[in-house]
């Protein structure tokens, strides 16, 4: 069985990147797609028990966007 976790107003905030392209709140993290100078896409899952970094691909990352973020198509 997945736990449930309320994000706290914190995990809402945290970890602001100038490379962030948008960031979305599921139920049980936060999720911020960003991008680096050097054209990779960034994934940053995390809410009050920590997250993990991942670098994704540029068909991931549209995907992801239309998934959890579509009113944000145009940042890619």
């Amino acid at each position: 069985m997945t736990r449930k976790m309320k994000i706290s107003k914190w995990v809402e905030t945290a970890f602001q990147f100038d490379n962030e392209l948008w960031r979305v709140r599921t139920h049980e993290n936060m999720v911020v797609l960003g991008r680096l100078p050097d054209g990779i896409f960034t994934l940053h899952r995390f809410n009050d028990e920590g997250g993990r970094l991942t670098h994704i691909s540029e068909s991931e990352a549209l995907w992801l966007t239309l998934e959890l973020a579509p009113e944000k198509m145009n940042c890619i």
